[in-house]
């Protein structure tokens, strides 16, 4: 009986894919930020920060158009390639990867050097501010041509869920740019986590049949293979953030102690908390020292003590593991040993996603 409401489950997910358009996922509130290409990436950082946007639209005046998204990953890309040619002393005026890319060489020379910059942090911080008030985005777009699969991804308001999903998922990218076909104006940003919020929402209302199944085993072993998926709370936040881009499977590092207890999380969009008062030393500081700073701002921020790293209890069902998805710190729902607090792995939203839709992400 479980296999056959499991099965009726993806059926009514798919249905509703193809019958919702990205209308009626699309923020009533929604703004977009545009940004043109002269302006400096310190200016673009701040903006996201301060409008606490997801992203923002790049816009070529020459051409009149709309060329890239800027989103949490652009503005971390940016940020860990900026402190990376300080430390290692290069000179971001030079075009190619050798410059601004924080590729697997220029991690590994990270991880050989002696930090010298470390030493002065102060120092360090001031220079990155400097560097990123320098760096004029048209230069950081020439640098990363290269390495950018795509331009902008974008969809009508009117098309389909359904079809912003294949769009995402044959460009790689994670979100689209929502377009008003009679204006022709950027109207929005969708994302598959707005998309999935929007499934699961609908989905967890259909029956006390579906509310009640248990995790599918095959989700759970998803989540369980991510038990080596975590970072030494004494390791350096610059490297295992540059690790984390590399990687491009998880837009998170789970935290633990050299004998395997669970810290916290460290989230892509946490830049915010360096970005914000410009305190780019914290690049400097160990993971265990940068979560410590963030649990401090949260209790002087209301509106992040809102939403704290939730955790799977056994015996949870899918319903109860959706809702603690959807509420959660980063939609990120952890799963750690009771008694000895052993970090064991987690699930994610796009995990959900991945098992129910067989949509498949960067």
């Amino acid at each position: 009986m479980e296999a056959e409401a499991e099965s009726i489950l993806h059926i009514t997910i798919r249905d509703f894919l193809g019958e919702n358009t990205i209308y009626n996922v699309l923020p009533l509130n929604s703004q977009v930020l545009v940004f043109d290409k002269n302006i400096t990436a310190y200016s673009v950082l701040s903006a996201l920060v301060n409008n606490l946007a997801d992203m923002g639209v790049m816009w070529n005046a020459q051409k009149s158009s709309f060329e890239t998204l800027i989103g949490f990953r652009d503005a971390l890309d940016l940020l860990l390639g900026v402190a990376a040619a300080e430390i290692l002393e290069v000179d971001d005026r030079r075009k190619g990867e050798e410059a601004l890319v924080p590729n697997d060489s220029m991690i590994q020379e990270l991880m050989n050097a002696e930090f010298q910059a470390f030493k002065k942090a102060s120092l360090f911080a001031d220079n990155v501010i400097i560097r990123l008030r320098n760096l004029r985005m048209k230069t950081w777009e020439e640098i990363m041509a290269g390495h950018r699969r795509n331009g902008l991804i974008e969809c009508d308001r009117e098309e389909t869920l359904a079809v912003a999903l294949e769009k995402m998922t044959d460009s790689r990218v994670k979100r689209v740019a929502v377009r008003d076909k009679d204006s022709a104006l950027i109207v929005g940003c969708v994302s598959m986590k707005d998309i999935l919020s929007f499934v699961v929402r609908f989905a967890t209302t259909q029956s006390d049949r579906h509310a009640v199944l248990p995790i599918p085993k095959a989700l759970f072993d998803k989540a369980t293979s991510l038990a080596d998926w975590f970072v030494y709370e004494d390791e350096l936040l610059l490297l295992n953030l540059c690790k984390m881009q590399r990687g491009g499977q998880n837009n998170f590092l789970s935290v633990v102690s050299r004998s395997g207890e669970y810290r916290g999380l460290i989230l892509r969009r946490d830049i915010i908390f360096i970005i914000r008062g410009d305190n780019y030393v914290l690049l400097s500081k160990t993971c265990g020292e940068f979560l410590a700073h963030m649990e401090e701002e949260r209790k002087a921020m209301w509106i992040e003590s809102i939403s704290g790293t939730e955790f799977y209890t056994e015996g949870d069902n899918l319903r109860i593991l959706v809702e603690k998805l959807l509420f959660s710190h980063g939609n990120v729902v952890t799963i750690v040993e009771k008694d000895s607090q052993k970090y064991k792995g987690v699930f994610t939203i796009s995990d959900l996603f991945d098992f129910f839709i067989g949509v498949k992400s960067d």
